[in-house]
């Protein structure tokens, strides 16, 4: 059993016991207000989230007038995160609360081993799951991420599928004649052209049009660039 299939069983198991653990001294409605901030920001039907409290000795006083939970900004809201909690109806205190989140939801794994350089296929990935908060950037949680892409080096069995893992295969090479739909507000127009990169289906790729100028899209698919005007 792979290393991340087992966290993920493990955390399953720990998940049904409830949905929170409350280890600090935390009143019941301030924890209430806690999880109400939480889940707001993560409503992914998929997930099921669970909140650690880190520090044991931290004793979070009372707020009659309901607290204020105020959330990191500009990250993702799992794994460690330290919430303010600022209490002004009352009561008059501000303090800080770690906390650990734990998002218990799907993920992809390699089914069997996958060879570098090779094609990824359905056939090779299967679905873990676990708390992705634990799990390095760039995981994968939806096979169409994966499938028709190329492993940059060798996924063992069980391994984690990752974005740094893969890339795009070429459907474009330099030179290849193609076809390009140039579109704007209210308006779409179609031509021909001549690939000047190499590119695969989302990747960017610089085109000489018919009239001899040059210009940047985003392949679509096999052949066809789509250049978009602001």
């Amino acid at each position: 059993m792979s290393h991340y299939i087992y966290r993920g069983w493990l955390l399953g198991l720990l998940l049904s016991l409830g949905s929170s653990w409350v280890f600090a001294q935390v009143p019941l409605e301030i924890d209430r207000a806690v999880k109400k901030a939480i889940f707001s920001q993560l409503s992914d039907p998929a997930y099921k989230v669970g909140i650690e409290y880190l520090n044991t000795k931290n004793k979070v006083p009372s707020c009659p007038g309901g607290v204020e939970v105020l959330l990191p900004q500009n990250t993702k809201i799992w794994g460690r995160v330290n919430l303010d909690l600022r209490c002004t109806n009352g009561a008059n205190w501000t303090m800080n609360l770690p906390v650990k989140i734990v998002i218990n939801a799907e993920y992809l794994v390699a089914a069997r081993y996958i060879q570098g350089n090779s094609r990824v296929y359905a056939q090779d990935l299967s679905v873990a799951q676990g708390d992705i908060g634990e799990l390095p950037e760039g995981f994968i949680q939806k096979p169409e991420q994966a499938i028709g892409r190329q492993a940059i080096r060798p996924i063992q069995a069980g391994g984690l599928i990752t974005l740094n893992n893969l890339k795009n295969l070429a459907v474009i090479k330099a030179g290849d004649p193609v076809r390009i739909q140039v579109q704007g507000e209210g308006f779409e127009a179609s031509g021909t052209g001549t690939a000047l990169n190499a590119a695969g289906i989302n990747d960017p790729i610089r085109v000489k049009l018919a009239s001899g100028k040059q210009a940047q899209g985003r392949v679509i698919s096999e052949g066809l660039v789509v250049i978009k005007l602001e």
